[in-house]
C-alpha cells in the first residue's frame, strides 16, 4: 500500500506548483479546504466532485446551495516606464446547488450544478500586450445527475458515476493595426501607398453545450484512514462564433508606428474600416479532464486532515483570436512565429499540469467547525511565455472557513486567496509599424491574484 501511495505521489505531484484552468471547487466547504474534497465523507458538497461520497450521507434526502463571489485581477508593468496597466471586469458570482435522495440502503441518486472553470480579464486600450489579447471571458458550468452504489455487506466501499451537460461561454478579443491606403477601396500597393496606421480593437463571442461525465470511488480502510479516486471528463469542440469591431478607433499612427499619419489618413481610415469585415476563428476549444486521488486521516473526533493529489488530463486550448479582412489582406494579431500567435486550430495555453490541496477540519464543539487549507498548482507554460490575458503562471492558494449548526442544518463560510507567481517576459511588448509587429525585447512584468468568498447552507431531511 505504501509503495502504491508514493508511486502515485511521484506521478501526480512531481511538480506541485502553479495554475490550472480549473476551479478546484466552488462550494464554501471545499473553498475553505483549498479544494481538498475527494474523500471528505458525509458531505454533500464534496459529492459534486466525487459522486461515490453520496453513499456516506445518513439522511434519506439532503440539499445544499451556496452563493460565491469570485474576483480576479491581473496587472502588466513595462520595466521601461513602470506604468501599471490593471485589468477590469474583475468580479463574478458563482452559484452552486446539490441534491441527494437515498433510493435504497445501497443506492443514492444525486444532482449537482457548479462552475468548474472561470476566467475573466479585460484591459483598457493601449495596454502593452494588447496585440496578443486584451479581453477574455471564459466559463464552464456542469449540471449532472449522479448515482452511487455501496454493497450492503461492505459499506466502507462505494462507487459513483455522473453524467450531464456542460455549458461553455466565451468572449475574446485583441487590438490590431491596419495600413491605411491612399485609396481605401483598393489594395495597398506602390501606386496606392500607405498614409499611416489605424488601431482597432476586435472581438468574438459564442457558446456551446457538450455532454460531460464523472466517476469516483471511496474506501474507508479503517476508522482513521480513507482513500478515494475521482475523475471529471474534459470538454472539446467548436464554438459557433460571431465577431465584430469593439468600441471606437483607438488611434492613428505614422507608418513607423509612432507619431501622426499623413494628411487624409483619418478619412481614409473610416472608409477602410467600413469596407473591412471582422472574421471569427474556427472556434476550436479544449478543456482537459481532471483526475485526483485523496487520502484522509481522522486523528480523533476533533481533528481531520486530507491530502488530494490531482492532475489534468489533456490540453487546455481556447479559440484563436479573430482577424479583420481589408481590401488588401486579412490582418491577424500577434504574429504566428511568436508564442500564442494564433494558430488556426486555437491558442494552446497549457498541457498536462499537476497540483495538490491540503485541508483540515477542527471540530471546536458540537456547533462549530473551523477549516483551513492550502494548495499549489503547476505552471501551464514556461514563465518566459506567460500571457496576462491567457494566464498560465504558477500559483498557490490559502484558505479558511467556518461551519455552524443552525436552523436544523449547517451554515458554511469559506474564503480563499490565490496568488500567481510574478513573472517577466520580453516577447509581449513591441512596435507595430507598416511592416507589422516587431518585439522591442523590453521586459514586461505580470502579476495576478484572486479571491473567493462563499456562503452556503445545507440541510438533511
Amino acid at each position: 500500500m505504501q509503495i502504491k501511495f508514493f508511486s502515485l505521489a511521484l506521478v501526480l505531484g512531481s511538480s506541485l506548483f502553479g495554475q490550472t484552468p480549473w476551479l478546484t471547487t466552488s462550494d464554501p466547504v471545499g473553498i475553505a479546504r483549498s479544494g481538498a474534497t475527494v474523500i471528505f465523507g458525509k458531505n454533500l458538497e464534496s459529492a459534486s466532485w466525487n459522486p461515490a461520497l453520496l453513499t456516506t450521507l445518513d439522511a434519506p434526502r439532503s440539499v445544499f446551495f451556496s452563493y460565491n463571489l469570485e474576483m480576479q485581477y491581473t496587472s502588466q508593468t513595462l520595466e521601461s516606464n513602470q506604468i501599471i496597466h490593471g485589468s477590469s471586469d474583475r468580479n463574478r458570482s458563482i452559484p452552486m446547488l446539490g441534491l441527494a435522495w437515498r433510493l435504497s440502503p445501497s443506492l443514492v441518486l444525486g444532482l449537482h450544478s457548479e462552475s468548474t472553470f472561470q476566467r475573466h480579464v479585460d484591459f483598457a486600450p493601449l495596454s502593452p500586450a494588447r496585440f496578443f489579447g486584451d479581453r477574455l471571458l471564459l466559463s464552464a458550468r456542469r449540471t449532472e445527475i449522479q448515482l452511487a452504489w455501496s454493497p450492503e455487506q461492505y459499506p466502507q466501499f462505494s462507487l459513483g458515476f455522473g453524467a450531464g451537460i456542460s455549458k461553455v461561454d466565451y468572449q475574446g478579443g485583441l487590438s490590431v493595426r491596419l495600413n491605411i491606403p491612399t485609396n481605401s477601396s483598393v489594395a495597398l500597393s506602390t501606386s496606392n501607398p500607405s498614409l499611416g496606421l489605424v488601431e482597432q480593437r476586435i472581438i468574438q463571442q459564442g457558446n456551446a453545450s457538450r455532454s460531460s461525465f464523472q466517476f469516483g470511488g471511496r474506501w474507508a480502510i479503517n476508522s482513521q484512514w480513507s482513500t478515494g479516486l475521482a475523475y471529471q471528463s474534459g470538454l472539446s469542440g467548436n464554438l459557433s462564433l460571431t465577431a465584430n469591431r469593439r468600441d471606437g478607433i483607438v488611434g492613428y499612427y505614422s507608418t513607423t508606428g509612432f507619431g501622426v499619419p499623413l494628411v487624409g489618413a483619418t478619412a481614409s481610415a473610416a472608409s477602410l474600416l467600413s469596407a473591412s469585415t471582422v472574421r471569427p476563428s474556427s472556434g476550436g476549444y479544449e478543456f482537459p479532464g481532471r483526475l485526483a486521488w485523496g487520502f484522509r486521516y481522522r486523528a480523533n473526533s476533533t481533528f481531520t486532515i486530507e491530502l488530494d493529489l490531482r492532475k489534468t488530463v489533456g490540453s487546455f486550448m481556447i479559440p484563436a483570436w479573430p482577424t479583420i479582412a481589408t481590401p488588401t489582406s486579412a490582418v491577424a494579431g500577434a504574429p504566428s512565429s511568436l508564442p500564442f500567435g494564433g494558430p488556426a486550430s486555437g491558442l494552446r495555453i497549457a498541457s498536462s499540469t499537476s497540483g495538490f490541496s491540503l485541508g483540515t477540519d477542527i471540530n471546536v464543539n458540537r456547533n462549530w467547525i473551523v477549516r483551513f487549507g492550502l494548495g499549489q498548482d503547476d505552471a501551464g507554460i514556461s514563465d518566459d511565455f506567460v500571457n496576462p490575458v491567457l494566464g498560465g503562471s504558477r500559483s498557490a492558494t490559502f484558505s479558511f472557513g467556518l461551519g455552524y449548526q443552525v436552523w436544523g442544518g449547517e451554515l458554511n463560510f469559506g474564503y480563499q486567496v490565490r496568488q500567481s507567481r510574478d513573472s517577466s517576459t520580453t516577447y509581449l511588448d513591441g512596435n507595430w509599424n507598416a511592416s507589422g509587429f516587431s518585439p522591442t525585447v523590453t521586459p514586461l512584468g505580470i502579476e495576478g491574484m484572486g479571491h473567493i468568498i462563499a456562503l452556503g447552507f445545507k440541510k438533511s431531511f
